[in-house]
């Protein structure tokens, strides 16, 4: 057998025109103008007098698409820009770098709270298709009509000095982000950018985290929630906390740490229980992939404030990909056109970027 018989009379032409590499980076571009995230963040970087030729909101939702596609630098923008027959006028690297500088803490503030409406408005959409939102599933089991927040800190490393860069507690150089994210979209709710020294079991930025975690979920999914942390966050402020929210009316708060306040009154339930937190796996995957194959990778400034912004632009892009996903699956619980990803019926970022984004095409 000739292993290389395929090669023979091979060549390949660089040259023609129409030629888009990435083609499928119009999904997500399509998604985050059709349902409105494109002109919520318009709307929020819009500065009286000021009227730059790139639209900032158009600049942050390039570069949140750019990062669905495994983008991973700032110039890495190009994929977009240099297929303008596509995407038309996409801003340069220098203009996304201003954009990234120019957003403020205030302006971030505004930014999830436009992002939880347009939540809001896509969760009705994926649930007059599918008759819910996605379920999560521990045990073998959906878990219906529950929703799951997942909190978990992970190390960023860092090879530069940059400010707010420390040794961490695992011997290393860099961020220790803290991040909530909700399980039954596989989005990224909040991020906190935090130096490296900052540990693990801190009561206070879970608290803060959490509770703007809550604030942007859809109300009517903060009926019955679930709360879900790895040991290290299980102090017992955080559990007295969540344990308070109970008391406040229209919430049904579950918790699920190495302590629980869910019914363990006999071996199968506290089986079923275990199998739940065993189940944290699979949001670990997601942040696996969020770190080694898009935005979370690296971080791109040594000004803390841009950092901020990028990691921000990656929460975007997991709610893109998450909401392009759910979409456009067939009508049904659990359908998915893109095979399995972390878990069946969900697709990871990586699933869309090899099936759907990284697509070749010529514009005909």
């Amino acid at each position: 057998m000739d292993a290389t018989a395929w090669s023979k009379g091979l060549s390949v032409d660089v040259g023609g025109h129409g030629v888009v590499s990435h083609v499928g980076s119009g999904l997500p571009r399509l998604v985050a103008d059709r349902v409105g995230l494109t002109e919520a963040l318009s709307a929020v970087l819009a500065r009286p007098g000021f009227w730059p030729v790139h639209d900032r909101g158009r600049v942050l939702a390039d570069q949140a698409v750019m990062i669905t596609g495994g983008g991973t630098r700032i110039s890495q923008i190009d994929t977009l820009r240099h297929q303008g027959e596509l995407f038309g006028s996409v801003a340069s690297d220098t203009t996304v770098w201003r954009a990234l500088e120019e957003t403020t803490s205030t302006q971030l503030k505004k930014i999830a709270v436009a992002r939880a409406r347009v939540r809001e408005h896509v969760w009705r959409q994926i649930e007059a298709r599918h008759g819910g939102i996605p379920a999560a599933r521990a045990a073998g089991r959906d878990l219906s009509a529950v929703t799951v927040i997942q909190l978990d800190a992970s190390i960023v490393l860092a090879h530069s000095e940059k400010q707010h860069v420390e040794p961490t507690f695992k011997k290393t150089f860099g961020f220790h982000p803290l991040t909530a994210w909700c399980d039954n979209t596989n989005e990224f709710l909040v991020i906190k950018l935090r130096p490296g020294r900052v540990g693990s079991n801190t009561a206070s930025d879970h608290i803060e985290v959490l509770t703007e975690a809550i604030e942007r979920i859809p109300e009517v999914h903060r009926r019955r929630m679930l709360i879900t942390c790895d040991g290290a966050g299980s102090t017992p402020t955080l559990v007295n906390h969540i344990s308070a929210l109970n008391n406040r009316p229209g919430h049904q708060v579950r918790y699920s740490f190495i302590v629980t306040n869910l019914d363990v009154s006999t071996p199968a339930k506290a089986t079923a229980i275990e199998r739940w937190y065993r189940y944290r796996t699979a949001i670990e995957n997601v942040f696996r992939d969020a770190k080694h194959g898009a935005a979370l990778r690296h971080l791109p400034s040594g000004h803390p404030q841009v950092n901020t912004v990028w990691m921000w632009c990656a929460l975007l892009a997991t709610s893109i990909a998450g909401w392009l996903h759910h979409l456009t699956a067939a009508p049904g619980p659990g359908a998915t056109p893109l095979g399995h990803g972390v878990r069946e019926g969900q697709a990871m970022i990586a699933t869309l970027r090899h099936k759907l984004i990284r697509v070749p095409a010529r514009l005909v």
